[in-house]
């Protein structure tokens, strides 16, 4: 049987790791890391687990966030961008979790982003990305949301009708 490998660490080992953050056993700064790899590598990680570690101990936040709305971690998304410390914001890197939320159809994360209290990101962010991503993927709810979203709603022929060729 294959184990898979982060960074040269076998994810049951970062797994168990993680779970020896949660009841305090282990130092506070190599969490962030560890949140970080238990992310990128797409962990079996129970999503509890992370919360809880996030609430805990933090992380740097943009990739996170990225990667998490990429997934369709709604609650994680909504965890890690109610941090005290602001950070990461929702429009971070020009609203690119929001198009990772759409290129995987995921309507409730991108609900969540385009709606949270400070400084959401465009619904026409990357002049229309999202809504091509959307278009691409044949994720038709989200390309709704998207088209009539209430502020900033990227237009149908945006990217030189480019979500309306991705969508034919």
């Amino acid at each position: 049987m294959e184990t898979a490998v982060c960074n040269d660490l076998p994810c049951a080992i970062i797994s168990r790791i993680l779970l020896l953050a949660v009841d305090g056993s282990t130092t506070s700064k190599t969490c962030p890391r560890l949140i970080s790899k238990a992310i990128r590598c797409e962990m079996d990680c129970d999503d509890c687990t992370i919360e809880m570690l996030l609430a805990k101990h933090g992380t740097d936040g943009e990739e996170s966030l990225i990667r998490l709305a990429g997934k369709g971690k709604a609650t994680t998304v909504k965890l890690l961008l109610g941090r005290k410390d602001r950070l990461p914001r929702a429009d971070c890197r020009g609203g690119e979790a929001l198009c990772q939320a759409a290129k995987g159809g995921h309507v409730e994360v991108a609900k969540l982003l385009l709606s949270w209290r400070e400084h959401a990101p465009m619904a026409n962010c990357q002049d229309g990305w999202a809504l091509c991503c959307a278009a691409r993927g044949g994720h038709a709810e989200m390309v709704k949301l998207l088209l009539t979203w209430r502020e900033h709603a990227p237009r149908a022929d945006c990217r030189g009708g480019s979500a309306l060729c991705q969508a034919a």
